[in-house]
């Protein structure tokens, strides 16, 4: 297969230059001493500037209907600050009649010194009070073409710049588009993947960290690019709005890119792309294609051939092109989040990484970060033999090895293995480590449940059966007590993105601060009502179909969170039943609800209480709703309560008769079903889950 750069090809105007009619006189009644201008120009790169086929060693541009420059001046007397220029006519040629409809002014005597940019944004920003016009500007990693092979949307991303000279309403004026980003043309062919639907396609530096992306300055008059602090992003991807196949003939996408010499580094390009597994499910792949860096040159168009594209053309052993979960435009490591463990033999499963190739980083080390949720003085979780020790991860299947270790009468739980990169310090994921003897498989009308809480010993006897607490979204746990646990589970004031999330696994994650986003742990950055309704597979509560398991899903293979569905079976269905236990030489009564789903069968849902994900009910963050006996439950399903709500899917049990301080249940109490019911929870809130039977095991 070829991988290698061609040589690059000169983008270049069919015309070298720009030139303009006269200045037209005022039309009449307009203001003593404004004008409007006629420009023709060239195409440099404009917001839909066409890139035709190569031409010798060039590859022409033609304006689109639309296009716009933008013009400014820092030439002292003259008013013209960023005034939008737009195509008359030209389209589909190299040269073009602009039109200014806006007026102008242009300096009293002398010559006007005019900048000229393409494509023309409104909120273009200019750094204020500098003798050259300095134009502010962010290339985004995150591009978009609407099919393959269109070739006139890549431009938009771009930036062309010129400089004129105006001595006067009757002189000429002309300008040449010079461009500023590179271009990068990628051909992609596949007989194995043929017929796949094609995604996306990214070229990345990871592992140089060279900056492609992000933001950068502009000196309009010499045309000088200077990344800023804030251009890290090191990859550039450009996906499809329209459905594309991928075929044993080449197709070309396009991307634009900050200039980079990138000579005798390794960089790659990868392919996504997905096809329905005939289940309701989707399979993605993406292949990490290592290729010979080169120079990415301003205003010219490199070009890459993918021929042949297959699996054995992935470069990178730690990476598994194949997804079968809903990847939520994220990535993930490892095929679950949740191992079962006997104590048997050791759980020996891979943490390669998958999803989104420029968020991901060959994992070196794991460690125990949770030894055991019921014991936190011992650690009954180990990875691979060590249950405090750094293991060092090997290739070439990048496998660990986890187990729950018996001693006395404990008889397991849950505990947490993180695994690291080269600097043994951040967190790239965590796995949860299971052991629940003897659990059974109920039938509901719904879907077939598993008989307990997610991480719970046993499905009936008070905490025990309480599991772990998750916020609705993450795939990571809080413990279940309210005592010597603590230091693990308070809340964290931060921006809460996917990444933070998945850095800090045993933290409470809550957004400060923005009224809007109160509720939830979810902050995207960028708007207070984004929401990710589908972090766990599921975005519509009120559809038929429960979804597809994500990358987030805290269930075990072959399981995942229960749809809204199974919360409503629960709910219309259930009785209260008291348990008592024996603490400390004291009895204590223990509520739990119990759903006849057979004839004979009761399944029990334990009244488990809850984490809260913000300080709304203490200042210390540490708050557990009610008492270690608790009388009330909250329990998730796997799809948000509205779209772009803070809140999600929750089932809330309650016995009736409790009393005002949450503390006692009056004898004889009987459900009420106006405090069981099926309502929104806040996602920041930690809940308990149960797990329902993935029908395509994934």
């Amino acid at each position: 297969m070829k991988t290698d750069i061609l040589k690059y090809g000169i983008i270049l105007l069919a015309a070298a230059g720009c030139t303009a009619e006269n200045l037209e006189k005022n039309p009449s009644g307009t203001p003593e001493g404004q004008t409007y201008m006629t420009l023709i120009g060239g195409t440099g790169i404009d917001t839909k500037l066409a890139i035709g086929d190569k031409d010798g060693d060039k590859y022409p541009l033609s304006w689109s209907a639309g296009d716009q420059i933008g013009l400014y001046s820092v030439t002292e007397g003259a008013q013209i600050n960023n005034i939008p220029a737009t195509l008359a006519s030209g389209e589909g040629t190299s040269k073009g009649t602009f039109t200014v409809s806006d007026p102008i002014v242009l300096a009293g005597s002398g010559e006007t010194e005019i900048c000229i940019y393409y494509p023309y944004d409104m909120m273009a920003g200019f750094a204020a009070e500098t003798s050259e016009p300095v134009l502010e500007g962010n290339l985004e990693a995150a591009q978009e073409q609407s099919a393959a092979n269109v070739t006139d949307e890549v431009t938009k991303y771009g930036l062309a710049y010129a400089t004129a000279v105006a001595t006067g309403e009757d002189t000429p004026v002309s300008f040449t588009l010079n461009h500023t980003m590179a271009y990068i043309k990628v051909n992609v062919s596949s007989t194995e993947y043929e017929g796949y639907t094609l995604k996306s396609v990214t070229f990345s530096d990871k592992d140089n960290g060279t900056a492609l992306a992000g933001k950068y300055s502009i000196n309009l008059s010499n045309g000088t690019v200077t990344p800023t602090a804030d251009a890290g992003e090191s990859s550039v991807k450009v996906s499809l709005t329209e459905e594309v196949l991928l075929s044993s003939t080449p197709q070309s996408f396009y991307m634009a890119a900050l200039p980079a010499d990138l000579t005798g580094k390794n960089v790659y390009v990868v392919v996504s792309m997905e096809k329905a597994d005939g289940n309701g499910g989707i399979t993605a792949v993406s292949i990490p294609v290592q290729v010979e860096g080169k120079n990415l040159e301003a205003g010219k168009v490199n070009v890459i051939s993918i021929d042949g594209l297959s699996a054995s053309d992935n470069s990178c052993p730690w990476y598994e092109p194949v997804e079968t979960r809903l990847l939520v435009d994220g990535y993930a490591y490892g095929e679950a989040n949740c191992i079962m463990s006997t104590f048997e033999s050791d759980e020996v499963f891979s943490v390669k990484a998958r999803g989104d190739f420029s968020q991901v980083q060959e994992p070196k080390y794991a460690k125990v970060i949770w030894g055991l949720d019921q014991n936190a003085t011992k650690n009954f979780v180990t990875c691979n033999g060590s249950p405090t020790d750094y293991y060092q991860i090997t290739g070439p299947d990048y496998n660990i090895a986890a187990n729950v270790i018996k001693e006395n009468s404990e008889k397991g739980g849950i505990g947490q293995i993180a695994i690291y990169g080269e600097d043994q310090t951040k967190v790239l994921w965590s796995f949860m480590i299971w052991h629940s003897p003897q659990w059974d498989e109920h039938q509901y009308k719904n879907g077939v449940v598993l008989d307990r809480n997610l991480g719970a010993l046993n499905e009936m006897n008070r905490w025990t059966a309480n599991g772990i607490y998750i916020q609705w979204g993450r795939y990571t746990f809080m413990p279940w007590s309210n005592g010597n646990r603590q230091n693990a589970s308070y809340v964290r004031k931060a921006d809460g993105s996917i990444r933070t999330s998945n850095e800090n696994p045993l933290q409470r994650i809550y957004t400060e601060g923005i009224e809007t986003a109160y509720g939830d742990w979810y902050w995207s950055g960028t708007a207070e009502t984004d929401r990710k309704d589908d972090l766990w597979g599921n975005p519509d509560p009120n559809s038929a179909d429960a979804g597809q398991k994500s990358i987030y899903d805290p269930c075990p293979k072959g399981w995942r969170v229960v749809s809204p569905a199974i919360l409503n079976e629960v709910k219309d269905n259930s009785s209260i039943e008291s348990v008592i236990v024996t603490s400390g030489g004291n009895k204590f009564t223990y509520y739990r609800y119990a759903y006849e789903y057979e004839p004979g069968k009761k399944a029990y849902w334990p009244c488990a209480g809850e984490w809260f994900g913000s300080l709304n009910k203490s200042n210390s963050g540490n708050a557990r709703s009610l008492t270690p006996y608790d009388v009330a439950g909250f329990y998730w399903a796997n799809s948000p309560a509205g779209s772009g709500s803070a809140k999600a899917f929750c089932l809330y049990l309650k016995a009736n008769g409790q009393d005002e301080n949450n503390s006692n249940v009056q004898a004889g109490s009987t459900l009420n079903t106006e405090q069981m019911e099926a309502q929104a929870g806040d996602r920041a809130n930690a809940c308990s889950v149960r797990c329902m039977k993935d029908t395509s095991n994934r």
